[in-house]
């Protein structure tokens, strides 16, 4: 994808998502029907989730803004070049408090 693509060409110009994407939902690329238009950075976004791919991490790989990826993931799910595996609900006090343990027995 060229690095000079602004993020609402990418977008099209829309500033939200029809689908209400968690930071932490899991989504998974599935094969899209010969012809779909997947846009500049589709084909790009299918690589990085040929394995369950959180979309937060995704924003990260693809160095672009959460809503402009929860967009692009709405638009793949919506032609079924996405799946959504999982959403997760993560209790972050707990997982913090597990990372803090595992800091200081790392110690």
């Amino acid at each position: 994808m060229p690095a000079q693509l602004r993020p609402y060409l990418l977008t099209r110009g829309r500033t939200r998502a029809t689908r209400d994407l968690a930071p932490t939902t899991l989504v998974t690329a599935r094969p899209a029907a010969q012809g779909t238009d997947l846009g500049v950075d589709g084909p790009r976004i299918q690589l990085l989730c040929a394995a369950p791919t959180s979309v937060a991490e995704l924003a990260g790989l693809l160095a672009q803004p959460l809503p402009v990826v929860k967009i692009r993931v709405d638009d793949l799910l919506t032609a079924h070049a996405l799946v959504i595996t999982q959403t997760t609900d993560v209790d972050h006090h707990r997982l913090l408090e597990a990372v803090l343990a595992g800091l200081r027995r790392a110690k």
